[in-house]
């Protein structure tokens, strides 16, 4: 895809990335000096490419550097994001992005409709437990727990469910 955009290849790097799940990802690379357009701001980035199942809903990250570079300003209460560069200014509705985003998803919150996960394996000191039916709700608590804490646990976790998400 990089060469189909004129991007060349990318340079190798040793970064690697805590995603919000902890999960660590290795880089695939990184491309130095991209020019990106936002409305009619024009940004030099670099991008560190990832090798991830695209998805529909969050189609590329734009990360804290860019927004800093961009000098953006995001009002939560007005739901606005405003980016400037030298004497322009652009504003975003993000309410309205985010009902586009949405236009296109089908899926159910995970609290309604479980997502299918491929649990992996825990060292020896813990163990999964399930907050729904199914092994659905994944929770991960100490081995160390006797049945009927696993259940208490279980059951209090389970009274806060809508609030846990």
């Amino acid at each position: 895809m990089l060469l189909k955009l004129g991007l060349g290849r990318t340079k190798s790097t040793t970064i690697m990335l805590q995603l919000a799940d902890r999960f660590v990802a290795r880089t695939d690379g990184i491309i130095e000096d991209v020019l990106v357009q936002v409305g009619t701001l024009i940004f030099l980035v670099d991008f560190v490419i990832l090798d991830f199942e695209p998805d529909p809903e969050v189609p590329f990250i734009l990360g804290c550097p860019i927004l800093a570079t961009g000098g953006a300003l995001i009002d939560v209460a007005a739901g606005r994001l405003e980016i400037r560069a030298h004497d322009k200014v652009e504003v975003f509705d993000l309410y309205k992005a985010m009902k586009l985003l949405s236009l296109g998803t089908t899926s159910k919150p995970s609290i309604e409709e479980a997502p299918k996960l491929e649990l992996k394996a825990l060292p020896s000191h813990l163990r999964y437990a399930f907050l729904g039916v199914n092994e659905s709700s994944p929770i991960i608590l100490s081995s160390a727990l006797s049945e009927v804490q696993v259940e208490a646990s279980l059951k209090l976790l389970r009274k806060s469910k809508k609030a846990i998400g």
